[in-house]
């Protein structure tokens, strides 16, 4: 437990596994309590999965203490690449989901790049996050191969141990979010028109299958007409392009089972 100067909050890192890139450091408000259930903001770094990018060096240092200042616990997740991302980034989440002075069900999980996709992969198969928000998320695997993303080229050969959409097409679509529509939780999917690592059009791809996705399930449920005739909204577990802002609720919205 380290006292961190940023926010006058305690620093405490958590090993949700034995390697060394397995652990996870939670940032608590000054005023935390050991008492307190706190809503969580646990933010997922990017480099598209290569060792050289860590939760030290990715570009996500200031965020976990201002998310602190604000009166959340803010958890940042180091885990091991380019294999083992998926399987840590799920037992972060649990480890999170099981602190003390985490509220469990107010989580929220932030990805950025390969952080987004793994945020969105973990969120599908743990279900912790109330959201999860995608920041330029590298969604659509066998799109980010032949589009040779990365400096080198090489990051998602390396991160799926060498394997190509052609020799093994099964991994790459149960590893990439955009084959597994329409999304089970609610999302956020952010980006930045200047992107040049994630080309704003593979984001913007991604979201119109997923409100393709999410067309296809209201319309299968048959929704009543909303008031004064107006179309029905989707379901609550639609994807959502507004500003989040994330308050305390003695009693949170229904998560889907």
């Amino acid at each position: 437990i380290a006292r961190s100067m940023a926010t006058g909050g305690d620093v405490v890192v958590h090993r949700y596994g034995e390697e060394a890139d397995q652990f996870v450091r939670f940032h608590f408000p000054a005023k935390a309590t050991p008492a307190d259930k706190l809503a969580a903001f646990v933010v997922v770094h990017g480099g598209f999965w290569k060792r050289k990018f860590t939760v030290d060096n990715a570009g996500i240092d200031t965020l976990a203490p201002y998310i602190a200042r604000t009166g959340f616990a803010a958890v940042e997740v180091e885990y091991r690449r380019p294999e083992g991302a998926v399987e840590d980034v799920e037992a972060a989440l649990r480890a999170v989901r099981a602190h003390s002075q985490i509220d469990p069900r107010s989580i929220v999980v932030i990805g950025h790049s390969a952080g987004g996709h793994l945020a969105l992969v973990a969120a599908r198969t743990t279900r912790v996050p109330l959201l999860t928000v995608a920041v330029a998320p590298v969604a659509d695997l066998a799109a980010a191969y032949e589009r040779k993303l990365s400096s080198d080229g090489d990051a998602v050969e390396k991160f799926l141990g060498g394997a190509t959409p052609s020799s093994d097409g099964a991994l790459y679509s149960a590893l990439s979010p955009v084959d597994h529509l329409p999304l089970e939780t609610s999302t956020l999917v952010v980006t930045g028109e200047e992107d040049v690592d994630i080309p704003l059009d593979l984001t913007r791809e991604f979201y119109r299958r997923i409100v393709e996705s999410e067309t296809r399930r209201t319309d299968k449920a048959r929704l009543p007409p909303g008031p004064r005739g107006r179309p029905p909204q989707h379901p609550r577990r639609q994807v959502r392009l507004l500003a989040l802002r994330l308050e305390r609720h003695p009693q949170p919205p229904t998560r889907p089972q």
